[in-house]
């Protein structure tokens, strides 16, 4: 996934030695990715997508050595998981809405906040969902150990 890639080659190191480490979540819908909403017209229009209907989620964990601020080579690990949603109303999915939740969250929502109440996780890790493997940041310290 591009966008960890790009945070990582953005990241300033002013001098830092250590790991490297930029990560990105993205729904991802019939192929589709369904990113950050910009609004919540469009946060409205995912989460009727996603009622009644499973979904991946992905998340990339790009990473790379650093020494004295020189970044080296910097590799992407994706771990993957997958949800379901209920169908949910008009009613329920306006107050979900209105919780502000999907705001700054891939796909619309948190599973780990308002939308724990019917976000189901249906394969993979809770924490790929949250946006940060545990599982990839373990495999990523042993790489670089």
């Amino acid at each position: 996934m591009d966008s960890a890639r790009a945070k990582a080659l953005g990241a300033e190191l002013a001098g830092r030695s250590g790991i490297l480490l930029a990560v990105d979540t993205v729904v991802s819908l019939d192929g589709r990715s369904l990113g950050k909403p910009r609004d919540r017209q469009e946060a409205a229009l995912f989460l009727e997508e996603l009622c009644g209907r499973s979904h991946e989620v992905l998340t990339a964990h790009a990473h790379a050595p650093a020494k004295d601020g020189t970044r080296g080579e910097i590799e992407v690990l994706v771990s993957s998981a997958k949800v379901v949603f209920p169908a949910l109303d008009k009613a329920q999915r306006e107050a979900y809405l209105d919780e502000d939740d999907w705001q700054d969250k891939a796909g619309g929502y948190g599973i780990q906040s308002q939308a724990s109440s019917f976000a189901r996780l249906l394969e993979g890790d809770l924490d790929t969902v949250i946006g940060l493997s545990l599982r990839v940041v373990r495999q990523i310290l042993t790489l670089h150990a």
